[in-house]
């Protein structure tokens, strides 16, 4: 997983508890210690120095940008935390895989509060835009919705194997499935747009056949995604998607991240991070 708040300052977290980062831009990367060797799933920092990586069964924590870490959540009866999102340096939410699990803390990760979802599948994409509003995508179980910070969820209409999840605001957000396209599910593998907070969905059109991986949105318009192992982008809310240009197409894209400026940062999975720009 890759995570950078500027243009400077990034991480990269994987497998036996790895760890490195990065203060200029990615020309050079530093380890980070850790006192685990478990496999990180997640990192999610909302400054240079507040930062949780969520692995196989804890969410850990650092004030300093990673030079020291600090376990705070831990639920045993999980294989892993799936996903995670922090709204600022207090609040959070995470899901696990076990069906509906969302933990929510309101500081900084000291004490944890239940706030999961009745549903058989587990929540494999968060998105809040707001300490309230949010909404959990249940892996083929469907999309569920918050109006108050995770104590009541309200289940709501969703293309059929929802996946990954974006929301820009109250109302405009997009999704993406995790199922190829066949004749028996006309809706899958594509990536869909709602302008009234999930209650209805519109299709768009993909460059290609493939699973959506992950997407995210800077706003309305400019949002990135990864479909199999290619990226793709848009700069006018999903009318029209393009593949990203100029990057060798053997690569095999793992994740990315996103910047307000723009850029984004791509993890390719046989090794190396690249640079590109929805806003050229």
């Amino acid at each position: 997983a890759i995570e950078f708040v500027s243009a400077e300052s990034g991480w990269i977290v994987g497998d036996s508890g790895l760890i490195y980062a990065t203060q200029n831009g990615g020309e050079t990367w530093s380890k980070q210690d850790i006192a685990t060797t478990d496999t990180f799933y997640k990192v999610d920092f909302v400054d240079e120095t507040h930062g949780w990586i969520a692995s196989d069964k804890a969410v850990w924590h650092t004030s300093d940008g990673g030079s020291s870490w600090s376990q705070q959540l831990v639920d045993s009866s999980l294989s892993q935390f799936v996903d995670m999102t922090f709204f600022d340096q207090n609040t959070g939410w995470v899901s696990g895989s076990a069906g509906g699990v969302i933990y929510h803390t309101c500081d900084g990760g000291n004490t944890w509060s239940d706030r999961s979802v009745e549903t058989t599948g587990r929540i494999v994409g968060l998105s809040f835009v707001s300490h309230d509003i949010g909404w959990g995508v249940g892996a083929g179980s469907g999309l569920s919705k918050t109006m108050s910070g995770g104590i009541d969820w309200t289940e709501i209409t969703t293309p059929r194997f929802a996946h990954s999840i974006s929301f820009v605001d109250s109302q405009v957000g997009y999704t993406g499935n995790m199922t190829f396209a066949s004749s028996a599910y006309e809706d899958s593998s594509n990536i869909f747009k709602t302008i009234d907070g999930g209650n209805t969905w519109t299709t768009q059109t993909i460059p290609q056949t493939s699973i959506v991986e992950k997407l995210s949105f800077l706003d309305s318009n400019n949002g990135f995604a990864i479909i199999g192992a290619r990226g793709i982008y848009t700069t006018n809310g999903g009318v029209d998607w393009d593949l990203v240009p100029n990057i060798p197409e053997s690569l095999i894209y793992s994740d990315f991240a996103i910047l307000n400026t723009g850029e984004v940062y791509i993890l390719a999975s046989s090794g190396g991070v690249f640079w590109f720009s929805i806003l050229l």
